[in-house]
């Protein structure tokens, strides 16, 4: 039987973090410049091209315990907000073939 999808992708979304976190310093929270290298590689399509005044305005915005890093939770606040952007745009385009239609 085939592995269901959200079970893979939160797997996924784990290891990732993981990976990235475990870089330098602390494993279980991601710098600056880890997390500018995590969107950089795994959400290009997101942040084409993420300047360090962008870079710093997320980090800010994340990090919401004030310790300079990003832990998971923050992390996952992040994924939720381009998740619901994806699917508002998502809708967007659903309602848009829709219209289209005779």
């Amino acid at each position: 039987m085939a592995q269901p999808k959200l079970d893979g992708i939160i797997k996924d979304i784990v290891l990732v973090f993981n990976a990235y976190s475990s870089e330098s310093g602390d494993a279980t929270t991601l710098s600056k410049e880890e997390l500018g290298e995590l969107m950089r590689s795994e959400l290009p399509g997101f942040l084409n091209q993420l300047d360090p005044g962008m870079l710093d305005q997320l980090m800010q915005d994340l990090d919401t315990d004030e310790d300079g890093q990003v832990n998971f939770q923050e992390f996952m606040s992040l994924l939720s907000i381009i998740t619901i952007q994806c699917d508002e745009e998502y809708m967007k385009l659903k309602q848009k073939k829709k219209g289209g239609r005779s």
